[in-house]
């Protein structure tokens, strides 16, 4: 596994650093020598230091003048990330510093927060936003399953190209795949750094989604149309009669068109006037009852009595007829007069 050492608190105009196991250095494979390096870098030693009592370290200033020197230090153990402090004197075990900001699930053309709801069938790739809390550059990755009723349906480790400058954040996107089986996911996610030696610095243990059948777009119906009212009952011929429906509808929201027409019910309708309206219909799971109506322009027709009827033109539904319902009353071609009595009289 190895380990990782850096420096914390290190002298002003510190340029370099650089660390060995002394004596010891060429006892290893590869040699423990960390080489000369930016104050900032992490030294990534990839082998087991079994304990060793000797690491040496050195830091210079930009012109070779040694700034830091300290030798004995130890024990350096396999797995550990460590820290020299410059200011105390002393090398400590230490965790890396990261954290995940940002959870999410992309899933056809969607982003959802994880926990998401996604449909059976459908394609999923997570997408975690992470950061380098720590003072220095470091390298992040991530491992993650995922698990269905404790089964491992997938396994991915990623790590990031470069090194993550601090206070930077990366993005990290599994693989995508789909969801086919219904029930909730789970996923243990695992935010890592330094490759050569993982140092967990946070997770999340948790539902990653929740696989549902998908629910099919529901259709617009119709049902129940009659004439509600006819308003008004009796008109001229230049007027305009309101004929309201009265209809039941539920499902996705729809518009429809509404169609009446004045006429003559025989063993078919005879159609004198007509008229129709487009009418928004909201969307609904349970069946509502709506009032659209049609305004019929009153024109060239004989005066009399007239059924009616009104309809949705697509899909179609036709109301009863309404028998006797709308009068015309004709316009005369002579004066007229009626009701001629005395009102008053006044007596001279």
């Amino acid at each position: 596994m190895g380990f990782n050492l850096r420096l914390r608190n290190v002298p002003p105009g510190a340029h370099l650093w650089h660390a060995d196991f002394a004596g010891q250095s060429f006892d290893y494979d590869p040699w423990a020598d960390s080489g000369w390096d930016s104050i900032e870098t992490v030294w990534r030693y990839p082998s087991d230091p079994r304990d060793c009592t000797t690491m040496r370290i050195l830091v210079v200033d930009a012109n070779s003048n040694l700034l830091v020197h300290v030798e004995n230090l130890g024990p350096v153990r396999d797995g550990w990330s460590l820290s020299y402090d410059c200011y105390t004197g002393k090398l400590i075990e230490c965790h890396l510093e990261g954290s995940i900001i940002d959870k999410v699930m992309l899933h056809n053309g969607a982003t959802s927060p994880i926990p998401a709801e996604i449909s059976v069938g459908e394609t999923g790739q997570i997408k975690i936003t992470c950061k380098n809390d720590d003072e220095v550059a470091q390298q992040m990755g991530a491992e993650w399953r995922i698990r269905r009723n404790n089964a491992i349906v997938a396994h991915e480790v990623v790590w990031a190209d470069e090194l993550v400058p601090p206070n930077y954040h990366i993005t990290i996107k599994g693989a995508e795949r789909v969801y086919n089986l219904l029930g909730t996911h789970k996923l243990s996610f695992q935010l890592l750094m330094n490759e050569d030696c993982p140092d967990l610095v946070d997770d999340y243990i948790g539902d990653l989604c929740t696989v549902v059948a998908e629910v099919p777009e529901p259709e617009s119906e119709f049902r129940d149309i009659s004439i509600h009212s006819i308003e008004p009952s009796e008109a001229e011929i230049g007027g305009t009669v309101r004929i309201t429906a009265r209809v039941e509808h539920r499902g996705a929201a729809d518009v429809a068109t509404i169609y009446a027409a004045i006429g003559i019910q025989n063993a078919w309708f005879n159609e004198k006037l007509d008229g129709e309206k487009l009418w928004s219909l909201s969307e609904s799971t349970t069946w509502e009852t709506f009032y659209p109506y049609v305004d019929i322009y009153i024109s060239a027709i004989d005066p009399g009595v007239y059924d009616a009827y009104i309809k949705i033109k697509a899909p179609l539904l036709v109301s009863p007829t309404l028998y006797n319902c709308v009068t015309i009353i004709g316009v005369p071609t002579e004066p007229e007069f009626r009701g001629f009595k005395v009102a008053e009289y006044t007596k001279r």
